[in-house]
C-alpha cells in the first residue's frame, strides 16, 4: 500500500507522467476519503472536488488491472454545546 499527495484536479492527478504511468501500471485499487463537508458552502464551490472524482474514476477505469474505485465518506454533525 502506498499513500500520495495529489492535486485531482490536475489531468496526472498532480504527480507527474512518470509517475501517473507507472500507478497506472500497478494499481489495484483507488480509495478516495477525503472531501470537504460544509454544506453553507456553494454547490460550484465544490467544482475542484468534483473534478479531481471524474480524474480518480478515468484513472481507475484506464488502469490495467480495471481498479476499483471507492469514495468514502464520513460527516460528524456538530453538536450543540
Amino acid at each position: 500500500m502506498e499513500f500520495f499527495h495529489a492535486d485531482l484536479p490536475q489531468l496526472d492527478l498532480g504527480l507527474g507522467a512518470e509517475k501517473y504511468a507507472e500507478l497506472l501500471d500497478k494499481t489495484t485499487i483507488v480509495i478516495q476519503n477525503a472531501w470537504p463537508v460544509n454544506f453553507n458552502l456553494a454547490l460550484d464551490s465544490f467544482e475542484p472536488q468534483i473534478r479531481g472524482v471524474l480524474n480518480l474514476l478515468d484513472f481507475s477505469a484506464q488502469s490495467a488491472h480495471r481498479a476499483p474505485f471507492t469514495l468514502s465518506q464520513a460527516y460528524r454533525q456538530p453538536t450543540a454545546g
